[in-house]
């Protein structure tokens, strides 16, 4: 059985076995080296600080994981956010990447975003298709935007409204400041 909830930092191991393989093997990330558990650990505790990071897991072992992080630094971005999923290379293609992003953004329309943004590489057409079936649209392309494995790499944005943006936006709120009963039903939906 799959449960989801909101990742700790001694997930940090974990979420490094199933990260780094996107790192030293693909142009998915667009890092170079993988993380140390210690940094990795630093930004789950940071994004988590305001954001939802999920993990899905199954009998102890965890799968994939998803989390929100500002999008950028200036106030007027409060109300949108970057999201990002990744799930063990065996996982993909059974569901767990749309669960883990359908809690995320239920999550984050409990703190009041109106916006979820995706930058996907380019030549990952995979992953601009599963955005595109969850409602995603692309919003533009950085052409030549990274250089890894000796070649230049696009960068696709797909954005994702997830409410109608209203005249007067609520101010956002931490997850911490969000009911936990609400946030643990969202974490139990099938």
């Amino acid at each position: 059985m799959l449960t989801f909830r909101l990742a700790q930092t001694e997930d940090a191991p974990e979420l490094l076995k199933i990260y780094a393989p996107y790192v030293e093997e693909t142009t998915i990330s667009f890092e170079y080296v993988v993380p140390s558990r210690e940094e990795f650990a630093g930004r789950i505790k940071n994004i988590s600080s305001f954001y939802p990071y999920l993990v899905v897991e199954e009998e102890g072992r965890i799968l994939g994981y998803a989390y929100a992080h500002r999008l950028a630094e200036r106030k007027a971005y409060d109300w949108s956010a970057e999201a990002t999923v990744y799930v063990e290379k065996e996982q993909r293609h059974n569901g767990l990447g749309r669960q883990l992003y359908e809690k995320l953004f239920a999550l984050l329309r409990l703190q009041h975003l109106v916006t979820a943004y995706a930058a996907v590489t380019s030549s990952n057409t995979a992953s601009i298709k599963f955005h595109e079936k969850l409602g995603f649209k692309v919003a533009g392309t950085y052409p030549e935007t990274g250089y890894k494995f000796n070649q230049w790499l696009g960068l696709t944005w797909l954005d994702l409204k997830l409410m109608i943006p209203p005249a007067k936006p609520q101010p956002i709120c931490p997850l911490k400041e969000v009911d936990p009963a609400k946030v643990a039903e969202i974490l139990k939906q099938v």
